[in-house]
């Protein structure tokens, strides 16, 4: 792809244990470039240097901070991913997430936050519905547990609404299932 063609940009949204990364694994199985979360890059940088108790900490003290780190690493992600499989570039969350996190947690926004967030598009965003059996990965640095995971689902939905967008949702079904949803609802361009 040369610099002067466009690709098109899909997020995909929902919160924690509603299937974004495991669909987004099994669209990178069919051969699409996929950007994987940046919440859980952050995370997994900050953990060998501050150990998992100390990071729990300075996450609830500096939420908004973290979600600028986050929001700074999905920019950076999806500038350097290139399109291997057509012109689609599959998104494990997107830029407005920092933002539904932030409402939900009412935490003020950074400017800079709001600043990147105003400048930026997706061509598509597909809401994910949560799934019905929720795993907990606190382990992995997640604090949501299965009521808060729906919620923020709720805030990320109407964030992105909010800010122009049409959703296409996924329901549950076999990931399989749901990717075909996906790239079916792609191809017949009512999008």
């Amino acid at each position: 792809m040369t610099p002067n063609q466009r690709f098109r940009r899909i997020a995909l949204i929902g919160g924690s244990c509603s299937g974004k990364t495991t669909l987004i694994g099994e669209l990178g199985r069919r051969g699409f470039s996929t950007v994987c979360e940046a919440a859980l890059i952050v995370i997994e940088e900050l953990t060998p240097r501050m150990g998992v108790d100390t990071l729990s900490e300075w996450r609830q003290s500096n939420f908004g901070a973290l979600q600028l780190m986050i929001a700074h690493k999905q920019l950076e992600l999806e500038r350097t991913c290139n399109p291997l499989n057509g012109n689609l570039v599959f998104c494990d969350g997107g830029l407005l997430d920092p933002v539904a996190y932030c409402r939900y947690f009412d935490i003020p926004l950074e400017n800079e936050l709001s600043e990147a967030v105003a400048c930026h598009a997706y061509d598509t965003v597909f809401a994910l519905e949560s799934l019905s059996s929720f795993v907990p990965r606190f382990k992995a640095g997640r604090l949501s547990d299965r009521r808060t995971s729906y919620e923020i689902g709720l805030v990320l939905r109407d964030v992105y609404r909010q800010c122009g967008y049409r959703l296409v949702e996924v329901p549950i079904m076999a990931v399989e299932e749901r990717a075909d949803h996906v790239l079916e609802s792609l191809s017949t361009g009512a999008l």
